[in-house]
């Protein structure tokens, strides 16, 4: 019995030791771990907020033990840049997580992917995406706005109050089912339950599940994953029927969206194609939809709360326009303040705090820290855009920081290098051509004449704000 309590002692030694004693001088800087677990109590309630305040006590850049795994954050703009942009090749891949794996459908697509597979893939999406013709989208997008716009109308007219979380994600989704599918939907129809999927699926995402981080406890945790996350089985379902209608249907010579090009791009339709197809629309599906609307969200929540700032969107937009009763896409580089405005809550309130993590596969020095192979790497977005070095007083909201020839380095809502989002103009458009027209023809105020609530609601790994109304006047 002692033998097994001394056994006990020194692997809690060790790993106490390996968690904390530093092994070469240029070891990263980070908080104490405890015994087997490391650092992962810290992560399972809001862990945006924990790793806020270890980059305020570390600085840009330092490491946590998650279990098993060494996982270095970072915060620094300068160092996500040399990281993702001058060294991407060391810092592409993605770790061999349970959830990666899950929500990727076995490493496939584009978002969990690695290596030589993720770039083959990431160039097809690419080819096929210069392809694509988009002017039949951004036609559909101007018709989404005013169809909107119209709701809104009758919503006013009814005395009723707006609720944007009824109406963002419908919008966000009839978008990308004109890029990917050609397909116009109505604001209400069958697709609604592919709305909840999806914001299930997300919920589902989370950082500090002690399954990802511990391998004896990999194979448990991946029937847990599977038991529990139908949503994402239902949502590849739904395009494995998009994807054989298109294929059956498919004119080479007239391609209709950005499926038949992917077909084509794939060619020979083996199951692994398939696979990959339906797996790199899943991709593009969830993050296109997630972030335009959870975006829309909080813009429209900020808006309302700093209301001197909305009236002067108003008038600058107005005095675009003139007389023209809606705000075009041409217009934006005529309305500089709007877009600060709409770049100023895209930062004051991030919907995605963090993005994928990366693995780092090789030993690197960065600004002078050893990286080991293997590592984890998060990219804290949360914290950069909270950071006073490239943002003074980041806790108010002030779009003149976007104003002028000198933007902030620190704006990443995309992320940069070779693993920034590839649909990210399509996202901006989308939510610059709303939001402007919802304020070229409304005032927005909280039903109660009080700023609304805007504390964060963690949402997987994802920020919201809690679910609000909104006051509509008409403006003319």
């Amino acid at each position: 019995m002692k033998i097994a309590h001394k056994h006990i002692f020194s692997l809690l030694n060790n790993n106490i030791y390996q968690k904390n004693i530093k092994s070469y001088k240029n070891d990263l800087p980070g908080p104490v771990g405890l015994p087997i677990i490391g650092n992962l109590l810290g992560l399972k309630d809001n862990p945006y907020s924990t790793m806020d305040y270890y980059h305020i006590l570390y600085g840009g850049i330092y490491r946590l033990w998650l279990g098993e795994y060494y996982m270095i954050s970072v915060s620094d703009p300068d160092i996500v840049r040399e990281m993702l942009v001058k060294n991407h090749s060391s810092f592409s891949s993605r770790p061999n997580l349970p959830i990666v794996a899950f929500g990727s459908n076995n490493f496939k697509g584009i978002s969990g992917s690695s290596g030589t597979y993720w770039k083959k893939n990431r160039n097809l999406l690419l080819s096929a995406m210069k392809g694509a013709n988009t002017k039949h989208v951004y036609e559909l997008l101007n018709y989404k706005v005013q169809s909107l716009i119209e709701i809104m109308n009758t919503i006013q007219l009814s005395n009723d109050y707006f609720e944007p979380r009824i109406f963002a994600p419908r919008f966000a989704i009839s978008t990308m089912f004109k890029y990917l599918f050609n397909e116009n939907i109505p604001y209400f129809n069958h697709e609604d339950k592919l709305i909840s999927l999806i914001q299930e699926s997300f919920s589902f995402m989370t950082l500090g599940n002690v399954g990802d981080f511990f391998s004896k406890l990999h194979p448990l945790y991946f029937r847990y994953l599977h038991s529990k996350g139908k949503c994402f089985e239902k949502i590849r379902d739904f395009l494995r029927e998009k994807y054989n209608e298109h294929y059956q249907t498919i004119d080479k010579e007239k391609p209709r969206d950005l499926l038949d090009f992917l077909i084509y791009e794939y060619g020979e339709p083996t199951e692994e194609n398939i696979t990959t197809i339906i797996q790199v629309l899943f991709d593009l599906l969830l993050a296109g939809t997630d972030t335009v609307y959870s975006s829309i969200e909080w813009i429209l929540l900020l808006f309302t709360n700093n209301y001197d700032y909305q009236q002067k969107i108003y008038k600058e937009l107005k005095e675009v326009v003139g007389n023209r009763e809606r705000v075009l896409l041409s217009d934006r580089p005529q309305t500089v303040f709007t877009q600060a405005c709409i770049k100023e809550a895209m930062r004051f309130k991030a919907p995605s705090p963090f993005g994928l993590p990366h693995t780092v596969t090789q030993d690197i020095l960065i600004k002078d820290y050893f990286i080991p192979k293997d590592s984890m790497v998060l990219v804290n977005y949360y914290s950069i855009a909270q950071n006073h070095k490239y943002f003074p007083n980041p806790h108010i909201f002030d779009p003149y920081r976007f104003m002028g020839t000198q933007q902030p380095d620190g704006f990443m809502v995309f992320s940069v290098g070779s693993r920034a989002c590839l649909g990210q103009s399509l996202a901006m458009d989308s939510i610059y051509l709303l939001i402007s027209n919802i304020i070229l023809n409304f005032n927005l105020k909280s039903i109660d004449g009080k700023k609304i609530d805007d504390s964060n609601h963690v949402s997987g790994l994802n920020l919201r704000p809690n679910r609000y109304k909104l006051k509509l006047e008409k403006r003319y």
